[in-house]
């Protein structure tokens, strides 16, 4: 029989759907109210080289990087809710030791390296710009209440 979302450890389930870019999902589970453990502690880390966390993976990018912002801020906001925000947000990089954090300056910094050519149409660019500063914001300063 094919697994189904209930016989899957959550924290894989929950991980999956961030890849995916999968924002409804992601909103779901949470409202269930999933154990933040699984959502961004180091119980939530893939077992693979790098361990990410949800939270690393929607700072470097899911297949669904227009989600990414919705995707932080919801893990953030179960993390807040359940005063695990540091943890959350301090859980490293099994291979090289990077928080989400820096995951998300690394995307910036390669978002910034390639603008568009000079009279190309920009709003793609500053978009994607906006969301990836505004998940530093997020990872820095808490998202705000309301």
């Amino acid at each position: 029989a094919k697994p189904t979302m209930v016989t899957l450890a959550p924290a894989y389930v929950f991980r999956q759907k961030v890849r995916f870019g999968e924002m409804a999902a992601v909103k779901n589970m949470l409202k269930e109210g999933m154990d933040i453990n699984d959502v961004g502690g180091e119980a939530s880390a893939g077992k693979t080289v790098r361990g990410w966390t949800p939270l690393h993976i929607a700072c470097w990018g899911s297949y669904k990087p227009q989600y990414d912002l919705v995707i932080v801020e919801q893990i953030l906001l179960a993390a807040a809710k359940a005063k695990q925000d540091d943890m959350v947000k301090n859980v490293k990089d099994q291979q090289s030791g990077e928080l989400p954090i820096d995951l998300a300056k690394q995307r910036l910094a390669k978002i910034e390296a390639n603008p568009p050519k000079p009279g190309a149409d920009d709003t793609a660019f500053l978009e994607d710009k906006r969301k990836v500063e505004k998940i530093i914001e997020y990872l820095e300063k808490g998202v705000p209440a309301g």
